[in-house]
């Protein structure tokens, strides 16, 4: 199969994301480049694993899971290496069908949903919707629930998510989450500076371009 190499074919319209990357600048990012005026073009999100085994957060994960439901624009991911955790493999299966690229050095590790970081402390609350349960237990009955739908949306299997365990790239895609392998050693690759004189030659010359 051909496709576009996500490692080479770049332009303006890419951006990361990992553990370090604030959300609302990456939702910021996608924003910019929806409204800008090749909002046609695809949006190439790279997702990259943390070294100390940290994942991006469920609050984080579902505003940039919104805003790429919302796009116009469609969005592809790139997996890049290393073991990527919890929402970090949600985000890998969150791009456009057939453009969802994992090399194949890559791992995933499925585990339960964990709810970390919510801004509200484990003691009972004077005026609880829900008599008994504490305000980070009300949030964490509603991710859970969100979180169903989410998987449903991405037509993920929910028993992925029930016990801890690392998959490898094949699998990946497999159970859906990837599409594409992208081999870290290619054969004979084509070197840059040919690569960039034949571009230029495109350039100078575009009634010649077969």
């Amino acid at each position: 199969m051909m496709y576009p190499d996500p490692l080479v074919d770049l332009d303006a319209r890419v951006l990361s994301v990992s553990v370090n990357t604030p959300s609302q600048i990456v939702i910021d990012r996608l924003l910019r480049l929806q409204n800008g005026d090749d909002w046609r073009e695809p949006i190439t999100l790279y997702i990259a694993a943390a070294e100390d085994n940290r994942s991006v957060g469920v609050l984080d994960f579902l505003q940039i899971h919104a805003i790429i439901q919302t796009l116009r624009s469609p969005v592809r991911t790139v997996a890049l290496g290393g073991m990527l955790r919890g929402y970090e493999v949600l985000l890998l299966a969150d791009g456009e069908r057939g453009h969802r690229h994992i090399l194949e050095h890559s791992l995933l590790c499925l585990e339960p949903f964990r709810f970390q970081g919510l801004p509200f402390t484990d003691g009972p609350i004077g005026m609880e919707q829900v008599p008994g349960l504490s305000m980070r237990e009300q949030a964490e009955q509603l991710l859970t629930a969100e979180m169903g739908v989410v998987l449903q949306r991405l037509r993920l299997e929910p028993t992925l998510f029930e016990t801890a365990r690392i998959i490898g790239a094949a699998e990946a895609i497999s159970r859906g989450i990837a599409d594409l392998v992208v081999p870290v050693a290619k054969p004979n690759p084509e070197p840059a500076h040919k690569r960039n004189h034949r571009r230029q030659e495109e350039i100078n010359n575009p009634t010649n371009i077969q």
